[in-house]
């Protein structure tokens, strides 16, 4: 009884250092399969991780490019907008300055059209103011017996150009007169000459006392 109690204990020793052994084994596997797992759980999410920041950053870029489109239009929106405004203050000031020219236009030819309307009125007033004048002196003057102003200007308008007439026709003839002298010789050229002479002058002092009658 005693040699199977010892085999009996000597076999549960060895069971239960082979159980040892196996619990040993399996934590160890245990903790071996668990560094493999975390390590590639780690992996993965690593990858995971890296598709997600490519596509975060593919997003972003697109994302960037559409706001850099969007402020390029709304920049271009807002340039065209202050290009149709200042055109359109340019125009608005050009008519502006066009409507100002001609109305400038316009009141220094009405104020250039009134001035001589003005003059006319004034030359015409004048003329009609003399006129009465020259009438009332004709007037009296022929009461009395007396001639005009005017007629006496003209009198002696007309006999001033006779009289300057009656000079140059001398002049000419004593030209012509001391050619022919100088020209020919002998009595008879002087004689002729002196005729011519002394019929224009008779002639030029008829035409005097005509005038002066």
């Amino acid at each position: 009884m005693q040699r199977q109690a010892a085999l009996y204990s000597q076999q549960m020793a060895e069971v239960q250092e082979g159980l040892n052994a196996m619990q040993m084994k399996l934590k160890n596997d245990e903790a071996w399969m668990r560094e493999r797992l975390k390590a590639r759980i780690q992996e993965l999410w690593a990858r995971v991780e890296s598709v997600i920041k490519l596509e975060e950053d593919k997003v972003r870029a697109k994302l960037e490019e559409e706001r850099k489109v969007r402020e390029e239009e709304e920049e271009k929106r807002k340039t065209d907008e202050l290009m149709r405004r200042l055109a359109e203050e340019k125009k608005k000031q050009e008519e502006e300055e066009r409507k100002k020219k001609e109305e400038e236009e316009r009141r220094e030819k009405e104020e250039q059209k009134k001035k001589e309307e003005e003059e006319q009125k004034r030359r015409a007033d004048e003329e009609t103011a003399k006129a009465d004048k020259l009438k009332a002196e004709e007037e009296g003057r022929k009461q009395v017996g007396l001639t005009t102003a005017d007629e006496d200007w003209r009198d002696a308008r007309g006999n001033l150009a006779v009289s300057s007439q009656a000079l140059n026709r001398r002049r000419n003839l004593t030209s012509s007169t001391a050619t022919e002298v100088r020209g020919h010789e002998g009595g008879e050229v002087r004689s002729v000459s002196q005729s011519r002479v002394g019929k224009m002058a008779s002639t030029d002092h008829t035409q005097d006392r005509a005038t002066h009658k």
